[in-house]
């Protein structure tokens, strides 16, 4: 449950972070939760970065760079506290990941999600437990809204990726939910009618080639080691 509240924290951060700024950039600053889970796992793990897992970092500040449209200087009309809750995210989302994959591991899937969610539940009650008296109860698309984000943002990810992360390894878990990230991006181009110019869209190739150089050089240094040792 405590794993989930992470979850719940990623969930305020996040949508936090998109009440200043678009959608596009909110998601490229939660992905910065790839060189943060790196990180973690240095200080946590006292896993020390490879030469490629150095690289990758560098790589996805780069593809920030590229991807945040700093060059036009659109980021000085933005407000600061967009991208602190984007950063925030990012964290809160690498604690998450990090945890996830060590805790209670051999719990059902299903009741490992269900106890995920219940956490973040009663997590984000706490934290605006004084505002819910102000909610309108009777309005109706209100509900339709909430239960969509609810099932999409919150229900489904967790449910699935406790079911399928434990039957691949875990740098291909990465490479895969890097695409969240271009999904992001022409969700917000096409819903939310969102401009993305080619150089944002550079910025997004380079931390997707980032993530992917960098798990599959964590995978061949792994069997490297393990054939050493046979």
């Amino acid at each position: 449950m405590i794993t989930g509240s992470f979850v719940g924290l990623t969930s305020i951060f996040y949508y936090g972070s998109m009440i200043y700024l678009p959608a596009s950039l909110a998601i490229i600053l939660l992905f910065q939760f790839v060189w943060i889970g790196i990180l973690f796992e240095w200080i946590l793990s006292k896993v020390t970065p490879s030469l490629v897992t150095l690289l990758a970092m560098a790589l996805i500040l780069i593809g920030v760079f590229f991807a945040s449209n700093i060059l036009n200087g659109s980021l000085e009309k933005l407000p600061a506290m967009g991208f602190v809750f984007g950063i925030l995210a990012a964290f809160t989302y690498a604690g998450f990941i990090n945890f996830s994959g060590k805790v209670a591991i051999e719990v059902d899937p299903w009741v490992r999600s269900s106890l995920m969610v219940t956490g973040s539940t009663v997590l984000v009650i706490l934290i605006f437990i004084k505002d819910i008296p102000s909610i309108p109860v009777t309005d109706g698309s209100l509900w339709i809204v909430t239960a969509g984000v609810a099932l999409f943002g919150s229900v489904m990810p967790p449910l699935f990726f406790a079911l399928g992360a434990h039957l691949i390894s875990g740098g291909l878990v990465n490479i895969l939910s890097s695409f969240e990230l271009p999904v992001a991006i022409i969700s917000a181009s096409i819903i939310l009618s969102e401009s993305i110019t080619l150089v944002q869209w550079l910025g997004t190739f380079l931390i997707i080639v980032a993530i992917i150089l960098n798990e599959l050089g964590s995978m061949r240094l792994y069997h490297r080691k393990h054939s050493a040792s046979d």
